[in-house]
């Protein structure tokens, strides 16, 4: 590609995305939110361990992140549709409000690791 094109293809790209439907939709939020999070500490400081640890299966074992990442993500997505809305649930289980502590506990311990 040459810099023209790939100015071309990143202004257009940038305003699909930047339009006002796009940006204010709550789906993208919680999309984008994440991705920022992956990219900025994920491929930004995971990808240069990984090429100084498995040197040039850097790229294999990067896409074996990725796999186990969109694994994790399944499950959360899960949660979220099927998990999340038996919580509303009056009383919700014992059991399931113990889970939400503990999940929310994990997460809150893997932030800090992150």
């Amino acid at each position: 590609m040459t810099g023209a094109a790939v100015v071309v293809t990143v202004v257009a790209v940038a305003f699909v995305l930047l339009r006002p439907a796009i940006r204010e939709s709550p789906r993208w939020r919680a999309t984008v939110t994440p991705l920022a999070s992956i990219i900025g500490s994920g491929f930004l400081v995971a990808t240069p361990l990984l090429a100084a640890v498995v040197g040039s299966w850097a790229p294999v074992a990067m896409a074996g992140v990725v796999v186990f990442a969109y694994a994790v993500g399944a499950a959360m997505r899960t949660v979220i549709a099927e998990v999340e809305p038996r919580l509303d649930e009056h009383p919700p289980s014992r059991l399931l409000v113990d889970l939400d502590r503990l999940s929310r506990m994990l997460l809150g311990f893997a932030y800090v690791v992150s």
